[in-house]
């Protein structure tokens, strides 16, 4: 499991404490790395890439980002199934797409992101809930990724959303999360 970016609203050590309490629950899971904060934005999603995102095309240093940080962390294997929520413009979508996975899927609850991704072609769907629909795919995916969005979850859902996120990997499947940091807002 990979934490990268800022604290959930609770500071640093109390957020290592409560994922290492969480993880000593999960075998064979690890923690790289943790930090960043909690904000609520649910009433921006349905135009997300207009609102926040500040424009209609993908940002290209997050390619180099991703290729340095989280390729390392996913499958060496181009057919295992990979998850992302929370796509946004889709620059991780397109990673996975270039890295060669032939199953390969984003979720996210905004509409404009869904669309925006569709439209270039990347295979995304538009959900109600991260958390259900994850608990409706158990043992499923060998990889999820979800940069820049569990600070949105409100701080009770959290914990519960790890959960299902972990019923949702295949045994040895990784998790990688990324939470802004207060520097980067």
């Amino acid at each position: 499991m990979f934490f990268g970016g800022g604290e959930f609203g609770l500071g640093k050590d109390r957020t290592v404490q409560v994922l290492e309490s969480f993880i000593k629950k999960l075998p064979n899971f690890q923690i790289v790395a943790v930090a960043g904060k909690n904000e609520k934005m649910k009433e921006i999603f349905d135009n997300y890439i207009p609102t926040s995102l500040r424009g209609m095309e993908q940002a290209a240093p997050k390619f180099l980002q991703f290729e340095k940080k989280y390729k390392k962390f996913l499958p060496t294997n181009t057919q295992a199934k990979v998850l992302d929520i929370g796509i946004g413009r889709g620059e991780m979508l397109s990673m996975m797409k270039k890295w060669g996975y032939a199953d390969y899927c984003g979720i996210d609850i905004s509409p404009s992101t869904v669309g925006f991704c569709q439209k270039i072609g990347l295979n995304a769907m538009q959900v109600e809930d991260s958390t259900e629909y994850l608990a409706h795919h158990p043992d499923q995916y060998d990889a999820i990724t979800m940069l820049d969005v569990l600070e949105h979850f409100k701080k009770e859902d959290i914990i519960p959303f790890l959960k299902t996120a972990r019923a949702a990997l295949k045994k040895g499947g990784v998790l990688i999360i990324q939470v802004r940091s207060e520097e980067r807002r």
